[in-house]
């Protein structure tokens, strides 16, 4: 089995606009501080570092698929120039109403990168900026999600810490 943590995209890996709205020009992308030194520290310990966001400005037409998509791979790119490789990213293009499973706090995102990548969700985390991101790790069986600010330098490093006493 392996073991993953979990990652929200808006607010938690990347900054967010500050009109509720996700970028939707990659070479708008600017990483919320701490983010490349506490992805190396995961990576480092092993763990799969899995993106599920949800993205319901899809359904409401305000993004496409495409801008979306462009992000996540210009994310995957600044990340790699860093050595730091996502194992993958999940996206939800539903809205509120939708009354999808894979929407946070639904746990089907989850569900389907424990299937896939047999991920032992108990020895996992949950990393993001809103309850429904804590709720849909809490759901899942994650051993513990973890609410961090606006991606702030302490914050993402002190989750980072609290890994390290929670694992040892």
């Amino acid at each position: 089995m392996s073991y993953a943590i979990f990652l929200d995209l808006s607010g938690t890996l990347i900054k967010e606009r500050g009109d509720g709205l996700p970028i939707g020009d990659p070479k708008d992308i600017e990483l919320c501080g701490g983010v490349v030194p506490a992805l190396q520290w995961m990576q480092d310990q092993y763990y799969k570092l899995i993106s599920i966001s949800n993205m319901s400005s899809i359904a409401r037409g305000e993004r496409t698929m495409k801008q979306i998509l462009g992000v996540c791979e210009r994310l995957v790119e600044i990340l790699m120039q860093e050595g730091i490789k996502l194992t993958q990213i999940y996206l939800c293009p539903h809205d509120r109403n939708g009354g999808c499973r894979c929407r946070k706090p639904g746990t089907l995102m989850l569900e389907i990168a424990r299937d896939y990548y047999n991920i032992d969700l108990s020895q996992s985390y949950m990393i993001g900026n809103t309850l429904s991101d804590v709720e849909a790790g809490s759901k899942a069986g994650c051993k513990e999600s973890f609410l961090i600010g606006n991606g702030t330098l302490a914050n993402i490093l002190e989750t980072t810490k609290r890994i390290r006493q929670l694992r040892y």
